[in-house]
């Protein structure tokens, strides 16, 4: 079978109101620190998304990424400090897991982006913006 994308026009992805669990996941990102910027349904699925600030320290990049290449990380700081810019956002899933010490951690799962997080963080950035997604 086809994936056949919705057929939400470009007013019909913007959302007025959160729906009720996804309204979880946005107080549960702002009791985190972070900050929900907008929502919308992204025009394939219809799935709702968050566009957030996260706290970068609450971020984390999935075990199953590449490793960093300080090459490339040392291109992006350079192209962030040039223009003081930061415009592709990482995707992000908000977990829950316990710590060692037994304490709950919450982390923000990256499954892309693990070099623009390593620039952020080494120009000293204290958010990232993200696609949080529900």
């Amino acid at each position: 079978m086809k994936l056949r994308p919705t057929e939400l026009g470009p007013r019909e992805i913007a959302l007025a109101e959160l729906p009720a669990d996804t309204r979880v996941l946005a107080d549960a990102i702002a009791a985190d620190g972070g900050a929900v910027l907008a929502s919308y349904r992204e025009p394939l699925g219809g799935h709702v998304l968050l566009l957030c600030a996260l706290p970068i320290d609450l971020v984390a990049p999935t075990p199953f990424q590449r490793d960093v290449s300080d090459a490339h990380v040392r291109r992006l700081t350079q192209a962030m400090d040039k223009t003081k810019r930061f415009l592709d956002p990482v995707i992000a899933v908000r977990e829950e897991r316990a710590a060692a010490d037994g304490d709950a951690r919450k982390l923000y799962w990256i499954p892309n982006g693990y070099h623009r997080l390593t620039a952020l963080q080494e120009l000293g950035a204290k958010s990232i913006i993200a696609l949080v997604v529900p």
